[in-house]
């Protein structure tokens, strides 16, 4: 890698992640993985749109600072943590769900009930899928 990689690179992922569960799609349009490579270095996200919007201002905000091209430019990870998007939430960590007795598992007993598109190819589900295919980054 000739670039210098930093934590604030984590943040521009994390924005990414943030997009696709507010907006339930990926920043980049694109349809293969070279389109998606390529959208992703340029780093030129329009977040201009009316569907923006539908989040409110401080979700609009926070994806904003996080995707910015500029990496100096970028919110940091304590300045994200602090942003008004999370005020008044409370937030509890959950308990890990075991496999013998949680109500949030399928019937199988195997992994959690999941409806989201999002199942990641770790996702025994998603392996069973073959309508996705294999450059598919979600």
């Amino acid at each position: 890698m000739k670039t210098k990689y930093s934590p604030i690179c984590d943040i521009y992922s994390l924005g990414l992640i943030f997009h696709i569960l507010l907006f339930g799609k990926s920043a980049f349009p694109g349809t293969t993985y070279n389109e998606v490579l390529s959208q992703n270095r340029a780093a030129s996200i329009d977040l201009s749109g009316e569907e923006y919007k539908k989040w409110g201002d401080d979700a609009h905000d926070l994806l904003v600072k996080m995707l910015k091209k500029k990496p100096g430019d970028r919110i940091t990870a304590e300045e994200a943590l602090n942003h008004n998007y999370f005020n008044g939430m409370d937030i509890e960590c959950p308990e890990s769900p075991t496999l013998k007795n949680s109500s949030s598992l399928s019937t199988s007993n195997e992994y959690p009930n999941c409806d989201s598109p999002l199942l990641t190819s770790a996702n025994p589900k998603r392996k069973l899928d073959k309508t996705l295919k294999k450059d598919s980054c979600v």
